[in-house]
């Protein structure tokens, strides 16, 4: 059965003030120039009449990939498209020059 209280909000000042120190995460805009934020992800269960996701349900955008998600149709989609997938692609990517021995011993194919 679901509960009827809410669960508390985190806020973190210290945190959201910290965008500058940080990239996008979409497409890796330097926060320095003032233009990323903390942006929070709504869900079905974090958001609606009364409800905000909180800092630790949130990602560090550029206003422009921040505008981009807001508006999208598909937020979820476009959180995989735009951050997971590329996130996932460059663990691949380091993994793979680290591992080039463990590729040669087995035969696998380098491409």
């Amino acid at each position: 059965m679901a509960s009827n209280f809410k669960t508390p909000r985190l806020k973190d000042k210290a945190y959201r003030d910290s965008a500058p120190d940080h990239d996008c995460l979409a497409c890796g805009h330097p926060g320095a120039d003032g233009s990323v934020v903390l942006a929070h992800i709504a869900t079905v269960n974090n958001s609606g009449m009364g409800l905000k996701p909180g800092d630790d349900e949130s990602l560090f955008l550029c206003s422009r990939c921040h505008s981009a998600l807001d508006t999208s149709p598909d937020r979820a989609g476009w959180l995989v498209a735009h951050v997971l997938i590329p996130m996932r692609r460059e663990a691949y990517r380091g993994w793979q020059s680290q591992n080039s021995r463990y590729r040669q011993s087995r035969g696998f194919e380098q491409w």
